[in-house]
């Protein structure tokens, strides 16, 4: 009896020792997670602020790095789309055309654009479904539903061929 008492008392702390160690990594593992997120929480506002520094400064490439990192860490973030949209509108916004053909691409600064020869159309698409995303998260983002109109009126009236006059809006609507 004495030694099925005994064989009782160690596997139950066998199994206890088992459940302690088991508990500690869950609890390292929880901290490691929560260490993740609370950064995660002050990286994804510093990386939209330095993407809407990048448009104002013209450097629309860089910018939408730093907005594909904040939409990977805030998916559901509306602003982080809708900037993006933004983005994408100022880079079509800068080599949009004049009259039937491109002109030389420049920043908001009037600086060349280097390596840049995106089709400014490409780039409305691209920031329409920015604004449709950012919709996703926040039906009523006005900002959004704002620029998805525009992008959409400059999709339609170019539709057959280019027509310089119905960017007039694009310059008002970004930032």
């Amino acid at each position: 009896e004495r030694e099925k008492a005994l064989a009782k008392v160690a596997a139950a702390e066998k199994l206890a020792k088992a459940s302690e160690e088991r508990a500690a990594s869950a609890e390292k593992t929880a901290e490691e997670k929560m260490g993740v997120l609370a950064n995660a929480a002050v990286t994804g506002p510093a990386l939209f602020e330095q993407a809407r520094n990048l448009i104002e400064n013209g450097e629309f490439e860089v910018a939408l790095g730093k907005l594909a990192q904040a939409i990977k860490l805030f998916p559901t973030e509306a602003d982080f789309h809708c900037l993006k949209g933004n983005a994408l509108e100022s880079f079509a916004a800068v080599s949009r055309p004049t009259g039937h053909a491109f002109h030389a691409p420049q920043d908001l600064k009037g600086n060349a654009v280097v390596g840049c020869n995106q089709n400014p159309l490409g780039r409305i698409k691209e920031a329409r479904n920015a604004y449709l995303q950012a919709l996703e998260c926040n039906p009523k983002h006005p900002l959004a539903m704002e620029n998805l109109k525009l992008c959409d009126k400059i999709l339609k009236e170019n539709a057959n061929q280019w027509k310089a006059d119905s960017w007039g809006g694009l310059d008002t609507s970004i930032l």
